[in-house]
């Protein structure tokens, strides 16, 4: 009936991990505003403040004409990465000589 895949829960669709990881940031900062300020109701309230200035933001940059196809953005959106190369690690290295030079444990003792 499932073919290869074990039965179970459907994989999750990448819209919705995206939402759950943009609920998840906003629970977070909601969280960490909360213990800055020790009050639920002022850390709503930064919260939304924080969110009115983000969209207007945003809404100014539209008004201007700064979308996401605009020079700026795609910039902005690809600063990691040159001619397609990424510019970041990514995985693990695959030799123990990627760590660098190997660390000599004589060195690194203050008594001799």
């Amino acid at each position: 009936m499932t073919g290869d895949r074990p039965a179970g829960r459907r994989p999750m669709r990448r819209r919705s991990r995206l939402r759950w990881m943009v609920t998840g940031g906003v629970a977070a900062c909601w969280l960490v505003l909360e213990l800055a300020t020790g009050s639920v109701v002022s850390a709503t309230v930064v919260l939304m403040v924080v969110a009115v200035l983000a969209a207007a933001g945003v809404g100014g940059l539209r008004a201007l004409g700064i979308t996401r196809d605009h020079p700026w953005i795609q910039r902005l959106a690809f600063s990691c990465q040159a001619n397609g190369i990424t510019l970041l690690p990514t995985g693990r290295p695959r030799r123990l000589s990627d760590y660098g030079p190997p660390f000599d444990v004589s060195d690194a003792n203050p008594l001799g």
